[in-house]
């Protein structure tokens, strides 16, 4: 029997969503880094990654078209990942220790202790920083 206590359970739980929600995000700046950006060197300052597009325009008062070269980060979508909800379900015993601590165990019976994890994820809003990213990029852009 595995005895550990319920505030020990929580801290745990609560450790594993933090940690998620961590490896969450530092994969979604890589991503954009490595899909986005691109460096010189090591200690160089990232760059836009561009496509050249013949985007339409007027010289002289015609019709013409002219190449652009737009960052690619401009005509992606940017949504991040959210953990929405997170349900854990464990058989365990309770045993009262004593008045601050409540103690609980898997049971004796059962050389495992099963436990059901469901996670459900939501696509939330990109961060603010993301969005004036975005905007500078796309200001970037010729007219």
């Amino acid at each position: 029997m595995h005895r550990f206590s319920l505030t020990g359970l929580f801290t745990a739980l609560h450790a594993a969503v933090s940690e998620a929600t961590k490896v969450a995000r530092d994969n979604g700046i890589t991503q954009v880094q490595e899909d986005f950006f691109y460096r010189e060197t090591e200690d160089a300052p990232y760059s836009p990654r561009t496509i050249a597009l013949r985007l339409p325009t007027v010289i002289d008062g015609k019709p013409a078209e002219a190449i652009a070269n737009v960052p690619l980060y401009a005509l992606a979508h940017h949504q991040s990942l959210a953990i929405d909800q997170l349900v854990v379900s464990l058989d365990v015993e309770l045993h009262a220790l004593d008045e601050k601590e409540i103690m609980v165990a898997s049971s004796a019976a059962s050389t495992t202790t099963k436990v059901h994890i469901e996670m459900t994820f939501k696509g939330s809003d990109p961060p603010e920083g993301t969005m004036k990213i975005n905007d500078k990029l796309a200001k970037a852009i010729p007219s």
